[in-house]
């Protein structure tokens, strides 16, 4: 179905809605983020893209059931790098899902988000420098069909999720099981944990790039226990971020354990009035035991914000140091526009 008829059908749905008795609940516009950008990559390969785009609805039946849809851009539903690469709409539902709130916590069903390190955990409105290497590339899960179960007692959060792990259909019958735990102080500093386990069949497997772009110790034609985990220690607020994160994984296949790795620290330093600079270093390690899996990256840039903080426009390059060279290095121009402030 095209992105106008969703649309449409849902533009339909809240006239109805609001024109209806109050016990059918409250269907509205719930938030809203553009993102355009220019990309440029060595040797000069780039053009025009959409990321972290979306426009969300709410229904709302009271404060203790609700629903959320988001119509988003492919990048906000990205499959993990171990999985066969699934072709997608350039704007299709990424988000879908029905909460429930208890005394006790509350529940998620549908599609949702799995909550994979500082930038899974944190929304996309609120992340102030560009996806990192291990994002980008599928080290870590966006989102996901499965069931979620999330407990906040300030300063604590704690979210369990039983998942599918292929962002689709569970093709090989296998569940992923992932969790987050945050310590988040009110000066916004704090320390967040996640973690993941699951098992893969090549029914879901067979097609994945892990091992031929990648550079993972990865079959695809084979069965396989995949487990990993973040560390992340951060301080941020409005105007400045500081953030170092590790993280480590294995892929066990026939008794044999492949280890991997990767991390990264993140700065936002505010220059005075709206104008901020961001620089950010990164490595990952796809085999533990080859080094010239090695690859690592040097980036930094400027961004520029509105006093409102709903528009902002940023400058930002990467340099990628791999052996061999390889000329790759990416330079970003990105806008923005989001809702998120303003409620």
């Amino acid at each position: 179905m095209r992105i106008s008829n969703y649309l449409f059908l849902l533009l339909l749905f809240s006239t109805q809605v609001w024109g209806a008795s109050e016990n059918l609940g409250q269907f509205r516009f719930s938030e809203f983020s553009i993102a355009p950008e220019l990309k440029i990559q060595e040797p000069g390969i780039g053009g025009f893209q959409i990321q972290k785009t979306y426009l969300g609805f709410e229904w709302m039946r009271d404060e203790s059931l609700r629903g959320q849809i988001w119509l988003g851009s492919s990048d906000l539903l990205q499959s993990a790098v171990w999985f066969t690469p699934v072709t997608r709409p350039d704007l299709g539902i990424s988000e879908a899902y029905l909460e429930g709130k208890s005394s006790y916590g509350e529940m998620r069903a549908g599609l949702l988000n799995v909550l994979q390190g500082y930038e899974g955990v944190s929304p996309e409105w609120a992340l102030v420098l560009p996806a990192s290497q291990a994002a980008r590339q599928g080290w870590l899960m966006k989102r996901d069909y499965g069931l979620q179960f999330r407990w906040t007692t300030k300063p604590f959060f704690t979210a369990m999720t039983v998942h599918n792990g292929e962002t689709g259909a569970n093709s090989d019958g296998k569940f992923w099981y992932s969790g987050a735990w945050q310590y988040k102080n009110s000066n916004n500093a704090g320390v967040l944990l996640t973690a993941s386990v699951g098992n893969t069949k090549p029914e879901s497997t067979s097609g994945s790039l892990a091992q031929s772009q990648h550079q993972f110790n990865f079959d695809p034609t084979g069965t396989a226990k995949i487990r990993y985990a973040t560390l992340t220690f951060f301080k941020d607020d409005e105007r400045s971020l500081f953030l170092i994160e590790g993280g480590r994984g294995d892929i066990i296949q026939n008794d044999i354990k492949r280890p991997y790795a990767w991390g990264r620290a993140d700065f936002s330093f505010n220059l005075g009035g709206d104008l901020n600079m961001l620089l950010r270093y990164e490595q990952t390690q796809s085999n533990l035991k080859e080094t010239p899996t090695i690859k690592k990256s040097s980036s930094g840039g400027f961004s520029i914000w509105s006093k409102d903080r709903l528009q902002s426009v940023t400058l930002y390059g990467i340099h990628h140091e791999e052996d061999p060279k390889v000329m790759n290095d990416e330079y970003f121009l990105i806008f923005r526009l989001n809702s998120r402030y303003l409620h």
